[in-house]
């Protein structure tokens, strides 16, 4: 939820940052990684961008350590159109690549992962930064 309050119409941000139970837990089970992208939300769900929302969220952030996400006028009403009709533009989701996590720890896996992603960025010329 985090990547949803930093995204706007024209820039993404992915953040990993200490992201790293993600790969502990496909390492232990041996199962491999597939990221995933998805585009389109943001723009047909745009979050409260009103000061007051936004200092409301800074601080329960702050005290809680999680984002809430509070709708905007603009995504209720598309919430209540999807009901009545399909969606205007679509909401694309990518499969980057799939990720071997037995031979590798968790460094490596998140390195891996944060190529996929950079690639595709380049690849799709999608203006983007990811916060590893």
């Amino acid at each position: 939820i985090e990547e949803m309050m930093y995204n706007g119409d024209t820039e993404i941000k992915l953040v990993l940052k200490k992201r790293n139970g993600y790969a502990r837990i496909a390492k232990h089970c041996s199962i491999p990684i597939i990221p995933l992208f998805t585009q389109g939300e943001n723009e047909l769900f745009p979050t409260e961008t009103f000061w007051v929302w936004k200092t409301i969220r800074k601080w329960i952030r702050k005290w809680t350590g999680l984002e809430v996400p509070l709708p905007s006028w603009s995504s209720m009403k598309q919430w209540i159109r999807i009901l009545q009709r399909p969606l205007d533009k679509p909401i694309e989701t990518f499969i980057l690549g799939v990720i071997d996590t037995q031979e590798k720890d968790t460094a490596q896996i998140k390195e891996e992962c944060v190529s996929l992603y950079s690639k595709f960025f380049e690849r799709e010329k999608i203006q983007g930064t990811i916060i590893a």
